[in-house]
């Protein structure tokens, strides 16, 4: 007997990574929060046109790419509720990136940060959210001479429940 490892072809792969089963609780509202991003626009009644860029956890960003948000999941830790039910703690990152050109670094970002924080909360992001408690925002450093861009982020914890032993159902 010989050990022989199988390896599906690449259209069947596909088929296996984006298929059509059901997704999590957290994958739908991941979603839904990548979906509330997209309206950070102008046009919707934000300072910026991040939202025409949306990303989820991409390390580096092109400067043809700014403005742009980029959210970043987070581990989930969970307690068992009573009536079957466990409920779940997710973090949550949010970044909005942009040029500043000859603005302020740091009026563009309180711009951004507002933009995000409006973006969460102004909209009903999911109905499988129980809350959304806002952390931290703002910027750590502001850029050298010769940087184009600012960045801002928000942490954010998103409370959910799903039965127990079945992340696909609430």
């Amino acid at each position: 007997m010989t050990n022989t490892l199988i390896i599906a072809p690449p259209a069947q792969i596909e088929t296996i990574v984006s298929g059509s089963l059901m997704e999590t609780i957290q994958e739908q509202i991941i979603s839904a929060f990548l979906d509330a991003m997209s309206m950070i626009t102008i046009a919707n009644g934000y300072n910026c046109n991040a939202g025409m860029n949306v990303f989820r956890c991409k390390q580096k960003l092109d400067p043809a790419e700014l403005s742009a948000v980029v959210l970043w999941p987070g581990t989930e830790t969970g307690e068992k509720k009573a009536s079957g039910y466990q409920y779940c703690n997710m973090k949550m990152g949010i970044e909005a990136h942009a040029l500043f050109g000859g603005a302020n670094p740091s009026v563009i970002s309180a711009k951004l940060l507002g933009d995000l924080i409006k973006a969460v909360f102004g909209q009903s992001i999911t109905a499988l959210v129980d809350e959304i408690i806002y952390e931290s925002g703002g910027t750590d450093t502001y850029p050298d001479a010769g940087d184009v861009a600012i960045g801002v982020k928000v942490t954010l914890s998103i409370k959910y429940f799903y039965l127990i032993g079945d992340p696909y159902s609430q």
